[in-house]
């Protein structure tokens, strides 16, 4: 990839590698055409793909945008553990790994969130040292099928996508629920479904505002 440098070396970028990636899987194609004469035809057709993508071997650049991007994360000011997705690179696992703390779910004693630690007791702080690998964000497998025909001058094609295997961080729950301000838009779910006296069992942590655990 290209690197941005200082002016001053005489270069605006070089190029580096950054490390090494490994992608494995299959790709398969089928058509079969069911009839066909001077009327018209018709054919099915349908594709599968799959890919096991792994890190083998990332560089100290990376290491270190790894160091950096925990210490900010970590931040009070900016936890993005909270706000959105997390991008860390390690070996041995996927590119698109989704980093993300733990939970046990809301305490219904108190409504606040009861995560796991990385020693695995329960806390209610958040810690940015404390997130685990917990999905993939792209399809383990994907494909399309359908069919495509033609009759006495008249065609019709019809083609079908799917994908499944993979994880999607829940971006709504952070932004419409869990830390939404109510002087903007919100998910009626803030008022219909989060914790709000004790002993409740509730989907969603309290309203915090200013609480410490927040």
């Amino acid at each position: 990839t290209s690197l941005s440098t200082a002016p001053s070396t005489g270069f605006t970028n070089v190029s580096e590698n950054l490390g090494l990636v490994e992608n494995l899987g299959v790709e398969a194609y089928l058509s079969y055409t069911l009839f066909q004469n001077k009327n018209g035809f018709l054919r099915l057709s349908g594709s599968y793909t799959n890919n096991k993508n792994t890190i083998l071997e990332i560089s100290q650049a990376m290491r270190t945008y790894n160091d950096k991007q925990k210490a900010a994360i970590h931040s009070r000011d900016n936890i993005a553990g909270h706000t959105g997705t997390v991008i860390l690179y390690y070996d041995g696992l996927p590119m698109n790994t989704i980093w993300a703390v733990p939970s046990y779910g809301i305490d219904p004693a108190t409504g606040v969130e009861l995560l796991i630690g990385n020693n695995g007791e329960p806390t209610y702080i958040w810690n940015a040292a404390d997130m685990v690998p917990s999905g993939i964000s792209v399809p383990k497998w994907r494909g399309n099928f359908g069919f495509n025909g033609e009759y006495k001058g008249v065609g019709i094609s019809v083609t079908c996508t799917y994908m499944g295997g993979g994880q999607y961080y829940n971006q709504t729950l952070v932004d419409k629920i869990e830390n939404t301000n109510i002087n903007n838009n919100f998910d009626r779910r803030v008022l219909t479904e989060r914790w709000s006296t004790p002993d409740q069992e509730a989907q969603y942590k309290r309203n915090t505002g200013n609480h410490p655990y927040d």
